[in-house]
């Protein structure tokens, strides 16, 4: 038995259902707001939809590849650190995108988001794991519910702030980033390795 699982599993629940939430809400901003970004940046409009598509699929194209690669390094050495580990590269791309001014920069940390990949079946394992039986089912579609839910959020905040309150895109990625950086914490501190 795992230090993980001795702990309230409700904690680890709590902490992955908002870790999955938390990344998605940022991700979901980044999809929705990309073409206007580049705009921004002067991309001329003929081109935003090429720029936007390759630059979400090469999310994709970067990260599909190594997913079974951090599930292994989870397996093998720490669950923790691949779970960190994403919420780091979330991190850094959601505040590289706020801060870019240009096209290539904004490509550049939408595309950085592939390495964020790969701790989604990490956390299930461990939900699997430490949820008693009876409870599993329900926690896990709870689980699976984040997701969806970040992806309206994410959008849904950074329209308020954006077109309610006239604050840039870098406003709504703030926040996006300053979760996942509580949820990098609460990982290092409240579930151990």
């Amino acid at each position: 038995m795992s230090r993980a699982s001795s702990l309230p599993w409700q904690r680890i629940v709590t902490i992955y259902v908002l870790v999955q939430f938390a990344e998605i809400f940022g991700v979901a901003m980044i999809y929705a707001y990309l073409p206007l970004a580049l705009e921004g940046a002067g991309v001329p409009l003929r081109d935003i939809a090429t720029v936007s598509g390759a630059a979400t699929a090469g999310i994709f194209i970067v990260g599909a590849p190594q997913v079974p690669i951090w599930l292994a390094i989870a397996e093998l050495r720490s669950r923790r650190l691949v779970i960190v580990r994403s919420g780091l590269i979330a991190l850094a791309a959601l505040i590289a995108f706020a801060l870019a001014d240009q096209a290539w920069q904004l490509v550049g940390a939408t595309v950085a988001l592939g390495f964020w990949l790969g701790n989604t079946g990490v956390m299930l394992a461990t939900i699997r794991e430490v949820a008693p039986e009876r409870e599993r089912a329900r926690v896990i579609s709870l689980f699976s519910a984040a997701a969806p839910m970040g992806f309206a959020a994410g959008p849904l905040l950074a329209a308020w702030l954006i077109g309610g309150l006239g604050l840039t895109l870098a406003a709504p990625i703030a926040v996006a980033a300053l979760l996942n950086g509580l949820l990098i914490v609460a990982n290092i501190v409240a579930i151990p390795d």
